[in-house]
């Protein structure tokens, strides 16, 4: 996975605010030997591990960026979400930014529906029907996702250090009060650090990106405050709850882009 092409941009629908993953990548840039430190991969393999092992999961977290204004400085822009997961093919989240701005998901059997209750809107989309398909889908349409998603689907992928130079790992410390293994990984233009549980349960608690690229060094941080791998999901669970006042747009609109040919 290429953390190399993460760019900070600020978005008006945040689905895909925070974090954008722009297509090509760095890692012609790659050495021919990476230098990982075994015990930092072990870490990172019980993490994909454990994740592939879950089939549904409830998760609450919250996250900080650097977002760059026109002036060329940077604010930080908060979130806190709660996302659902019932695999192969449902999905669910809610998201609230700390300026009052709300946005939903809901997925199921290829159905999307994006709601910006800020702005009255949604849309929808046919994609994949599995879950890891769906999402990929998106990227490579939009050519972005976020890091809320990567949660979701690319931390329990097995290519997570294709385009890092090198990897160590820190000791422990604890994060949302459970005692984690602190990892950090080198990539040309993004540093990255990842804290995964000690325990036997091996998931993760928080990410961390640094943009090296940027002046100032911007940076990206997702906490996950809760994990709830034995949920007590319903079918109502994946009905979008749209508000009585509400518009529907096309995708392109409410992403604010052009519409393409």
């Amino acid at each position: 996975m290429d953390l190399t092409t993460l760019k900070p941009r600020v978005k008006r629908f945040l689905f895909l605010a925070t974090l954008v993953w722009a297509a090509g990548g760095c890692c012609s840039r790659m050495p021919s030997g990476p230098d990982i430190d075994p015990a930092a991969r072990e870490q990172i393999n019980r993490m994909q591990s454990a994740m592939e092992r879950l089939g549904a999961y409830r998760i609450t977290l919250s996250t900080l960026s650097d977002e760059e204004l026109p002036s060329g400085q940077y604010a930080q822009e908060g979130q806190t979400a709660v996302i659902r997961v019932a695999r192969p093919d449902r999905l669910a989240i809610t998201a609230e930014r700390d300026s009052g701005e709300k946005w939903s998901a809901w997925l199921a059997s290829g159905k999307l529906i994006l709601l910006d209750e800020t702005r009255g809107l949604y849309a929808r989309l046919d994609l994949p029907a599995p879950l890891d398909q769906a999402l990929d889908a998106l990227s490579d349409r939009f050519g972005m996702e976020t890091p809320l998603i990567d949660i979701v689907s690319g931390l329990r992928r097995a290519r997570l250090l294709d385009c890092v130079q090198t990897g160590i790992l820190l000791g422990t410390e604890p994060v949302a009060g459970k005692e984690c293994h602190h990892l950090l990984f080198r990539q040309p233009v993004a540093d990255w650090q990842i804290w995964i549980e000690q325990e036997d349960t091996a998931l993760p608690r928080q990410i961390l990106l640094t943009f090296k690229d940027k002046p100032n060094h911007p940076v990206h941080q997702t906490t996950i405050t809760e994990w709830d791998v034995l949920p007590d999901f319903k079918d109502s669970d994946w009905e979008p709850k749209l508000p009585e006042k509400v518009s529907e747009v096309s995708i392109d609109e409410l992403l604010d882009r052009k519409e393409t040919p």
